[in-house]
Formats: C-alpha cells, sequence, structure tokens
C-alpha cells in the first residue's frame, strides 16, 4: 500500500481554445505531471506565469477534472469521486486562493465566510461552530471581534488570515496554497509565511506551495518542482535545488534572484524572452528555443524526467555536460 498522501499520476489538462468558426485546439495548460507527497512534508511548484501552476493547484484538490491522468488522495481517486465519497474529500483537501479579495463573499462578515465550509459539512451545531470560528480568528492571528466585519474592512494581510483560517476550518490534512502571499507588502508577506510555517506544526498539515519567488520557495519547501509550459523539468529537495540546479531553466529562474555571495557568479545564466505559448508549445525539449546551452538533440528528442542522483529528477539530455562543463552556453541566445 501506498505511503503518500497524494499523488498525481500522468496528470493532464487541456483547455479546448477556438481558431476558427467551427474548429478548436487545446490549450495544454498540464500536459503530463507524475507528482507525490508524502503527509507532513511542503512541496513548492515553482515557475514563470503561465506555466501551469495555478491550473496544477486546482486539478490537485478537484477544482478542475484532468482530460487525462488521476489525482489520488489517500488511497481514492480525486477526479471520479461522487456524492459523499467527494464531500469527504473536499473536507481533507483544502485551497488558499492568491487573491484573498476576490475570493471572500462581499456580502458576508468574515466569521460567515469562515463558518460556511462547518455549516456544509455538518460539523457542530451554531454555538459550537461559533466558538470553532473564534479559534481559528485567534490561530491565525485575528482578535475574534473581527467576525463581525466585512472583507473590505480589512487590510489585504488581514483578508489572506482569514482565508487561511476558512481553508483550516474542516481540519484538512492537505492544504494548497497558490502563490498566496504574492500581492502583499514584504514585511506582511513574512508574516504569512511564518503563520503557514506554525500552523503546519499546529495541525499536522501538507503542503503544495505554489510560488515563482525562490527566495520564498527556499524558506518553505522541503521539495521543489520546476515547472516550464505544463510539465515537470526538475524534482529534487530544496537544499539540492539551491546547491546544486540541474536544468538549465531552474539556473536561469536562481539566477534572477538577486545574489551578494561571489560563489554563485558563474553559474548565472539568462535566458531570452518570454515562454512560447502553451497553444503551440515546442517540439521536443520545450525549452530548447530559449536554452543557452541547447543542441541537435534537443530539437528532436524530448527529454524524459529521470532520476541523476537520489531524490533529484530532471528532464535534460545535456545536464551531466552542464554541470561538468563540457558544454558551454551561447550567450547569444
Amino acid at each position: 500500500m501506498s505511503t503518500y498522501l497524494l499523488e498525481a499520476r500522468s496528470l493532464v489538462k487541456h483547455f479546448p481554445v477556438k481558431s476558427g468558426l467551427f474548429r478548436s485546439r487545446p490549450l495544454r495548460a498540464v500536459d503530463g505531471v507524475d507528482l507525490a507527497l508524502e503527509p507532513g512534508e511542503t512541496l513548492a511548484v515553482v515557475g514563470e506565469s503561465g506555466c501551469g501552476k495555478s491550473t496544477l493547484a486546482r486539478l490537485l484538490v478537484g477544482l478542475l477534472r484532468p482530460t487525462s491522468g488521476d489525482v489520488i488522495f489517500g488511497g481514492r481517486s480525486v477526479a471520479d469521486a461522487r456524492a459523499g465519497a467527494a464531500r469527504i474529500l473536499r473536507r481533507d483537501l483544502q485551497i488558499v486562493f492568491q487573491d484573498p479579495y476576490g475570493s471572500l463573499n462581499p456580502r458576508m462578515t468574515v466569521g460567515t465566510i469562515v463558518e460556511r465550509p462547518l455549516v456544509i459539512h455538518h460539523m457542530g451545531d451554531a454555538s459550537a461552530r461559533r466558538e470553532n470560528v473564534a479559534e481559528l480568528f485567534r490561530a491565525v492571528g485575528l482578535p475574534p471581534a473581527f467576525m463581525a466585519r466585512y472583507p473590505h474592512e480589512l487590510s489585504g494581510g488581514q483578508r489572506q488570515r482569514v482565508a487561511i483560517a476558512r481553508a483550516l476550518a474542516t481540519r484538512p490534512k492537505l492544504v494548497v496554497a497558490d502563490e498566496p502571499t504574492s500581492g502583499l507588502d514584504v514585511s506582511v508577506q513574512a508574516k504569512i509565511l511564518n503563520l503557514l510555517r506554525s500552523l503546519q506544526r499546529s495541525y499536522g498539515l501538507t503542503y503544495v506551495f505554489i510560488s515563482h519567488d525562490m527566495r520564498v520557495v527556499r524558506h518553505m519547501a522541503d521539495r521543489v518542482a520546476v515547472m516550464y509550459l505544463g510539465r515537470i523539468v526538475e524534482l529534487t529537495t530544496t537544499t539540492a535545488l539551491f546547491d546544486a540546479p540541474g536544468h538549465p531553466y531552474t539556473r536561469a529562474l536562481l539566477a534572477a534572484v538577486p545574489q551578494t555571495d561571489p560563489r554563485f557568479a558563474g553559474r548565472r545564466i539568462t535566458v531570452q524572452g518570454d515562454p512560447p505559448s502553451p497553444l503551440t508549445p515546442p517540439g521536443a525539449c520545450r525549452f530548447h528555443p530559449r536554452c543557452p546551452f541547447a543542441r541537435d538533440i534537443c530539437r528532436r528528442v524530448e527529454p524524459p524526467l529521470e532520476r541523476r542522483a537520489p531524490d533529484h529528477e530532471i528532464a535534460c539530455h545535456l545536464v551531466d555536460e552542464i554541470t561538468s562543463g563540457r558544454v558551454a552556453a551561447d550567450l547569444s541566445v
């Protein structure tokens, strides 16, 4: 029996986009993702905007149905769950969205918003629910008196705390945090991140943390999945990713982080341009049009995600040559 809390198996999500009066073509948002999470860990998913991170987040919690593949949570299919089974899964799988104001009903008090999951899942009577909500507010650093306020009366950081309290209301096992700090001031970001780590210890949570900020990832994650155009190109521990990045795209993401340590200067690379459209992804290696190391094989053969070291998987034909310095970057790319 699997010891994983959640598994994504060959997960694919294509959205049909009209390309003519009677024709459509697929937008390949997620295009063959395999992931596995152990209880209590934090897996970060990183990449540029448009790489499929948020779509993956919604697939993992069952808000989207996959085109193919499956998500397995606690031995049960999330995609195929029906009726009572789906209700139980939704108690255990929760999500915190990027925009707390957009995800909170402006016509409800924040106390009512946090209470709604308890009502939907028939968890306690009115008195017990109110006490539960007050406890959740205290857990996320808000005074229970805030329960009577409306979302527009709170700051961005306070609204995100409310969104976190709502996600925790059903005592879930896994929480997907979809860039939960991207719209907040730096000082507020740090407080929310520290709150998430504290809550993980207190509630025994497993996190999938979606982000494009590598500094936040280093602070939060146990493992990191690097995503590019709907696919995972590198998957490893946070320590290994920052100490010995393998894929050229990962190296480019790390190069974009300001560094004061001169030891990093020699391995900084940059890529030009924006990612290609997921409507027309490049053949073979999807990163090859922007990769300064690309060779002919990269344009002809798609690299599989292969284990290159313990707990380190990379999808790159030339990773050994790049790491050893036998292949030089083409700085004109």
